[in-house]
């Protein structure tokens, strides 16, 4: 089979996964009829578009030359290392029991009210980076195996030119609380840190909607550099196409260019 059928065959089964053709081709910001030619194997992805394609299904470029089959789609999403690594099923079995270990009486992963739902979301608060900058990004929640994840990409531009695309990618976990939410977040080198962040929804306070909150970072004290900082959280109705938008959007920002209602949220003082 040639790579062009291969690629469309794998194309066609991962928007299958997602829901149907049309609501992927939507998200991705794709034309009806170049979406149709990948399907049918008849052209390949300019590279960027490569790129959106693999980070919309979670998956690799080796989407264009392998047939896709249970086993690779699993190690492409889970990235195991070596023989020795965990299988997926595992490492999940064991995040639950840890948690289990750690809060016996709750469950942290359940679904109530004021949920978030899966699906891509932007981030906007102060810079940690720099002291007179905010900053703004998407992320991505989705429910796997009962667990609430959620995965992003720091900007780039904290990071040298040769910086792959994986490199800036972290990943975290979702836990719902009584308050609100936590998200714990696990960073690559070169950053290689820890950081947290605690929202709750808001009740249209101030004429934003969405969800509020902190936001800390697990590092050493520099100097000109923050810890801690107020986060904004909101939904992207339409989804990967506005995440794909904000993406091409310089992350870092002026508190001028931020709406007037978030903007005072995100200088409330800390307590």
């Amino acid at each position: 089979m040639s790579v062009l059928k291969v690629f469309g065959q794998n194309l066609r089964a991962l928007a299958i996964e997602r829901g149907t053709l049309v609501h992927a081709c939507n998200d991705l910001g794709l034309s009806k009829i170049q979406f149709q030619r990948y399907l049918r194997g008849e052209s390949f992805p300019k590279p960027h578009i490569l790129q959106q394609i693999c980070a919309y299904f979670d998956v690799d470029a080796r989407i264009l030359t392998e047939p896709l089959t249970p086993e690779l789609l699993a190690q492409m999403r889970h990235r195991t290392l070596g023989s020795n690594a965990m299988r997926p099923n595992d490492v999940m079995s064991n995040l639950h029991e840890a948690i289990s270990f750690a809060c016996p009486i709750q469950d942290y992963f359940s679904r109530g009210k004021g949920d978030l739902p899966d699906g891509f979301y932007r981030i906007i608060r102060p810079s940690m980076a720099f002291l007179d900058k905010f900053v703004r990004f998407p992320v991505y929640i989705k429910t796997l195996n009962g667990a609430r994840v959620v995965r992003g990409f720091d900007t780039p531009e904290i990071y040298a030119k040769e910086a792959s695309f994986a490199m800036r990618e972290f990943r975290g976990i979702v836990h719902q609380h009584s308050d609100g939410f936590s998200f714990v977040f696990y960073h690559h080198p070169p950053a290689q840190n820890i950081s947290h962040v605690f929202i709750s929804p808001l009740s249209m306070i101030n004429s934003a909607s969405g969800f509020f909150g902190f936001a800390t970072v697990g590092r050493a004290e520099m100097p000109g550099r923050r810890r801690l900082c107020r986060v904004f959280v909101e939904h992207l109705p339409n989804g990967f196409r506005d995440a794909l938008a904000l993406r091409r959007q310089s992350s870092f920002i002026e508190e001028t260019e931020i709406a007037l209602p978030i903007r005072q949220l995100l200088n409330l003082p800390l307590n």
